[in-house]
Formats: structure tokens, C-alpha cells, sequence
């Protein structure tokens, strides 16, 4: 594949061959997070509000990572930009939901609002997944698997 030579001032584009930890941190995060929140509402009880903030750290500290690999600040405010194709969109929309969801059920620990809290991180989840999904440009996760 050949790309046409940059214009003055502006850079080539390349293949994205790897993810740094700065990306990687965000799916480890939220996925740990999340499948903490999920597994803590089963739980239900007094064993609910460690585990739902622990969770929602986990979450947050993902989030923090995709902060630092953003580059540019004011580019953040255009993640919301593309809600109907793109899935990073679709994560940010849901986290607010999640974390305002898992602080009030680790507040106030209701079987109501634990499971809407595991709803949204499953969804949270969904989210992160459909974008591995759609990391097939990577060598490594070409395979369907």
C-alpha cells in the first residue's frame, strides 16, 4: 500500500502496527473494572461497596489512560462527536451513566441499583469490545479468535 507524499507541514500517515500501554491501559482498566461491578452485584450485600469502587477506579484509571493517549487536549470534546459509527463515542456516552450508577449503588447499596450498574458496565463492556473488534488493522488481532 502506497500513500501519497505529504504536503508541506503535514505528516505521512502509517500503519498502526501496536498498541502502546497508554491504549492498552484503557481495555485493562475498563475490562477489570467493569467485570468487577458486574461480579460485585451478584455479590449483593456488605462485600458490594469495596469491590463497586474498586471497580469504578479500575474504570476511571482506563479512562485516564485514553486522556494521556489523546495527545491534544481539545481533541477529547470531539470523542462525542460520532455517536452513530463509532464505538469510543459510544463508551463515552455510557461512562458518565456508569460511574454516576455505581456511586450511588456503592452509597446506598440496593439490589436495584447494583444491577443497573452492571447493566451499564455490561454495556460499558460491549462498548470496549466492538472496538477490539474493529482492531483488526493490528497484526496480532487479525484472527477471529
Amino acid at each position: 500500500m502506497s500513500f501519497a507524499e505529504p504536503k508541506a507541514g503535514r505528516v505521512a500517515p502509517w500503519i498502526q502496527t501496536n498498541w502502546d500501554l497508554r491504549a492498552a491501559g484503557n481495555f485493562i482498566g475498563g475490562g477489570t473494572g467493569t467485570g468487577l461491578l458486574i461480579v460485585a452485584a451478584f455479590a449483593a450485600g456488605a462485600a458490594y461497596r469495596p469491590f463497586a469502587l474498586l471497580g469504578l477506579a479500575f474504570v476511571a484509571l482506563g479512562l485516564f489512560s485514553v486522556f494521556l493517549e489523546i495527545g491534544r487536549h481539545l481533541r477529547a470534546p470531539r470523542v462525542l462527536a460520532h455517536v452513530g459509527r463509532s464505538w469510543m463515542t459510544r463508551e463515552a456516552i455510557v461512562a458518565p451513566f456508569l460511574f454516576a450508577a455505581g456511586l450511588a449503588a456503592a452509597w446506598h447499596p440496593t439490589p436495584a441499583l447494583a444491577a443497573l450498574t452492571a447493566l451499564l458496565a455490561a454495556a460499558y463492556l460491549y462498548c470496549q469490545a466492538r472496538i477490539l473488534h474493529a482492531a483488526k488493522g493490528i497484526p496480532a488481532w487479525r484472527a477471529p479468535r
